[in-house]
């Protein structure tokens, strides 16, 4: 018992940063810690889970809340387990509240379905967390998401916030959104 005891006192002692090693240090890039005020190189992605449509609809929101505040969805489509998240995909339409969500499940016969993405197009009165729906023009988006639109995957035709592979897509049609895309449009 002794020698187990004097395994981590050794381990300890040797770790305290006293060796030199002989390979050349490692380039790093520190990443932001939301939990200290330490400065970065590298900005926080604005990520699609920050992403809050009428104060409750969200990636990960369950079926039974959407089911609450929406009524029984028309299911338009089921797919196969995707390959690249192991879950098992089912589109839910709500075109006349102009809300479309990608539910998705470990189980393809749950009813425990949670969002996966979603999108918001007209007739929708439904507003993001920065008060941004259909209707709204660029301007607007871009003074609500200002330093969080990803200018290297921005278009004429739309405004990312966020990225590709997770964020909030603003598709534009002269100059005023005509849909939100909610989530990863891209793997």
């Amino acid at each position: 018992m002794k020698k187990l005891l004097l395994i981590p006192a050794i381990l300890a002692f040797s770790c305290n940063g006293t060796v030199k090693h002989d390979a050349p240090p490692v380039e790093t890039t520190k990443i932001q810690n939301r939990d200290t005020t330490e400065t970065t190189e590298m900005p926080e992605l604005y990520e699609p889970g920050d992403e809050v449509v009428d104060k409750w609809l969200m990636i990960g929101t369950p079926s039974a809340t959407v089911i609450e505040k929406l009524g029984k969805p028309v299911v338009v489509e089921t797919g196969e387990m995707s390959e690249v998240s192991g879950m098992y995909p089912e589109v839910w339409d709500f075109p006349d509240k102009g809300i479309r969500l990608a539910m998705e499940s470990e189980d393809p016969k749950s009813a425990d379905k949670i969002v996966g993405d979603f999108s918001v197009y007209g007739p929708s009165a439904s507003k993001t967390s920065r008060n941004i729906g259909v209707g709204s023009s660029r301007k607007e988006v871009k003074q609500a998401y200002g330093t969080d639109i990803n200018k290297d995957e921005s278009s004429d035709e739309s405004l990312v916030a966020g990225s590709i592979y997770g964020g909030v897509i603003f598709t534009m049609d002269n100059d005023k959104v005509s849909e939100i895309f909610v989530g990863a449009a891209a793997e």
